[in-house]
């Protein structure tokens, strides 16, 4: 019996003392309830009033009517059951400067006439809530509100002129904003206006941010926008759009008079800013016409007299830009010292008795009579800033490699589409050096694609990349590209291994009946293929990227996969490149002294030195500045890489069809027979046929002791078809 009335007064006092704890008061000036405690809050009128974790449904007058002549500010946090706030429950609140509403995701509308009625308000805070719409502020032309933050509510639209507000900061972050119409700031002074985070946010009208004053900051980023108007941004002074990958093209810079500072998403966006002249031609002429007029306005003017100057500013029907127009009166003997002027109003004005100056596109034009100056204002802060991956500059670099990167791909397209069209016409002479060459002319057609893909963007974008980077970069050109290049290279360099064991085999095990047939070859090639294409989609699939750089080639190895990926590459060439030296070295020792310095043997030998000579220049110079610059340590940039992509990358491409084909006798044999078939050469092509079936004939004669020097003679059509 005693322990249970100890155990209920124990119950009764913790109750207590947590009641106590739950709503406390300082001085019965300011108030913290947690809970249910807010019915037992002081009855004296409050100044400050918190109501955390409360489950109330209603906040209505009755609830608040005593503290409407002191309370200055009141918050609501974790009300999440708070459904409804009255109409009148703010009637009255004179002195009212905070009001704070966080997590009430049952509160899906504020009335309009609510926050009315607030006007001494100076910080309005509205988050995380259900509100759909945006609702109807506090307007007081002589109190400038310092934040309304509405973040992290379920607004969906913001309508025209549901904003009129005077606000040091405005707040509409991370909500389903998925449109802003025009005038929707109509009336607003707003310093700096935050949109960060409405990932939905895909139309801004052109008219969206017109009639907004006073704009100094606008916070764009982790957006959906594909374009970004320029109407009423002209004051900006930061402008930041980060992580908002859709939007492809920046407005021009002399659309921002003021821009100091830009965050944005891609480098290329900071070339524009950097290079404005190519970015927007039409807006930099027009800029370069107003400083001639300027200097040839006040170059007409007399010194002595009496000037006076009217600075008349229009907005122009063509892209509503600021141009100022001086005209020169007489009137007084002095001018004032160069004063800036930086109106901000749309429309016309007129300003007797004074110096003009325009900040247009990071210059800063000081007009006296007689005199302009100059002067240079430090450059735009603009990031991500160019880097030695993405340089303000075209896809090629230097003009010189733009022509010389035309040769490269004449000589390889002629030279590897004249394999392919004779060795495919002579089907029924099958043999595993033909299949193998055939294979290798289609790899490196491909190498020729890549490099045509890139010569003709190289061509649009002349001067003006930065105006298509993101189409090509993040686009399906880039991929395209990239894949064939990877595909090309790593397909060529899997056949010349193939190529080379070949020969090896044929010339090492000549007396062995078990040698690589069409069928054996054909598996191999399939896997090549196989390998081949893998690697050419890994990048696409998100392990390394050709969007890296507008070469697209893979470069990116930020992290261990991509890393890896482009060290299997490395990896991978290096190995067929030792191979290859190995093979050929042993074929050489293969000949016996006197063989190796017979005329001819001497000529097979410099063909196969040739061949390593080509591989080697081809891929060591590549292998190593890209090994060293996946260990993080690049010796040369993008720039000059673009050398080694056009003279050194592609030369596999260029000599193969020469080196294996083009230059033997075999193929000057097959192209005869080939020309003949369309009426061309055709007492040529027939002395060829006589002298086949001729050695048709003397072949079934030989006996078995000749069969080690005609094995001898196989070698030189089947070695590289190394021919005299």
């Amino acid at each position: 019996m005693f322990r249970s009335i100890t155990i209920l007064l124990l119950f009764w006092i913790s109750a207590g003392v947590k009641d106590v704890l739950c709503c406390s008061c300082i001085e019965r000036v300011k108030c913290t309830c947690l809970g249910e405690s807010y019915k037992n809050m002081s009855q004296t009128p409050l100044k400050y009033l918190t109501i955390a974790g409360s489950n109330i449904e209603l906040l209505n007058q009755d609830m608040m009517q005593l503290h409407a002549n002191s309370l200055q500010d009141l918050y609501l946090t974790d009300v999440r059951s708070l459904r409804q706030i009255d109409v009148n429950t703010f009637e009255g609140f004179s002195r009212i400067r905070t009001l704070s509403i966080v997590n009430a995701p049952l509160l899906t509308l504020i009335s309009s006439n609510l926050l009315k009625q607030l006007s001494t308000l100076k910080m309005l805070k509205i988050v995380r809530t259900g509100i759909t719409h945006i609702p109807q502020l506090p307007v007081n032309t002589d109190t400038i509100m310092e934040v309304i933050d509405l973040e992290g509510n379920k607004i969906n639209v913001v309508s025209s002129g549901s904003i009129r507000v005077k606000a040091e900061h405005l707040f509409l972050g991370y909500n389903n904003i998925q449109m802003i119409e025009g005038w929707a700031f109509n009336g607003s002074q707003i310093a700096k206006l935050n949109l960060r985070g409405n990932r939905e946010l895909r139309v801004l009208s052109e008219d969206a941010f017109s009639g907004i004053q006073d704009l100094q900051l606008i916070n764009l980023s982790d957006t959906a926008i594909t374009h970004l108007p320029t109407q009423g941004l002209a004051s900006i002074e930061t402008l930041l759009i980060q992580n908002t990958f859709t939007l492809k093209t920046i407005p021009s810079i002399y659309e921002f008079k003021k821009l100091h500072t830009a965050h944005l998403t891609y480098s290329f966006h900071c070339c524009a800013f950097q290079f404005p002249e190519k970015h927007d031609p039409h807006k930099h002429a027009q800029f370069q016409s107003f400083l001639k007029k300027m200097a040839e306005t006040c170059g007409n003017a007399n010194s002595n007299d009496a000037v006076r100057h009217r600075a008349e500013r229009h907005e122009t029907n063509e892209n509503n830009s600021m141009v100022d127009n001086i005209v020169i009166g007489r009137n007084k003997t002095n001018i004032g010292d160069d004063r800036e002027e930086s109106s901000t109003i749309p429309g016309t004005w007129n300003e007797d008795y004074m110096d003009t100056s325009s900040i247009v596109a990071n210059n800063r034009i000081f007009v006296q009579c007689g005199n302009i100056h100059v002067k240079k204002q430090q450059l735009i802060t603009c990031t991500p800033a160019p880097d030695a991956f993405n340089p303000c500059e075209d896809i090629m670099g230097y003009a010189w490699l733009r022509l010389c990167v035309w040769f490269v791909i004449s000589t390889a397209i002629v030279g590897n589409l004249a394999v392919l069209v004779v060795t495919l016409s002579h089907t029924s002479e099958k043999s595993v050096p033909r299949f193998l060459i055939s294979h290798l002319a289609t790899a490196d057609l491909c190498m020729a694609f890549y490099l045509l893909l890139l010569a003709i963007k190289d061509l649009q974008s002349t001067e003006y990349y930065f105006n298509h980077a993101y189409d090509w970069q993040k686009g399906y050109g880039c991929k395209v590209a990239g894949f064939v290049t990877i595909f090309a290279s790593q397909l060529s360099i899997f056949t010349l291994g193939l190529i080379t064991i070949e020969r090896w085999y044929s010339i090492k095990r000549a007396l062995y009946t078990n040698k690589l047939t069409i069928r054996r070859t054909t598996y191999f090639m399939l896997v090549g293929y196989a390998y081949s294409t893998l690697m050419a989609l890994l990048p696409i699939l998100g392990i390394s990227s050709y969007s890296s750089v507008s070469i697209c080639l893979p470069m990116n190895t930020q992290d261990v996969p991509s890393l890896l990926y482009v060290h299997t590459l490395l990896l991978f060439t290096a190995l067929v490149f030792c191979m290859i030296c190995v093979c050929y070295f042993q074929i050489y020792s293969s000949l016996d002294y006197k063989t190796r310095h017979n005329k001819g043997e001497s000529k097979i030998a410099r063909k196969m030195a040739l061949l390593v000579l080509t591989n080697f220049v081809c891929w060591a110079p590549v292998s190593f500045f890209a090994f060293t610059a996946a260990l993080g340590y690049p010796l040369i940039s993008v720039t000059k890489s673009k050398i080694l992509l056009v003279f050194f990358y592609p030369i596999n491409s260029c000599f193969n069809p020469y080196l294996y084909a083009l230059l033997t006798k075999h193929y000057r044999r097959d192209l005869v027979l080939t020309l003949a078939r369309i009426g061309i050469c055709k007492e040529r092509a027939h002395n060829y046929k006589m002298i086949l079936s001729g050695y048709t004939g003397n072949t079934g004669n030989h006996s078995f002791s000749s069969s080690r020097k005609q094995s001898h003679d196989e070698i030189k059509p089947r070695t590289m078809s190394i021919e005299k």
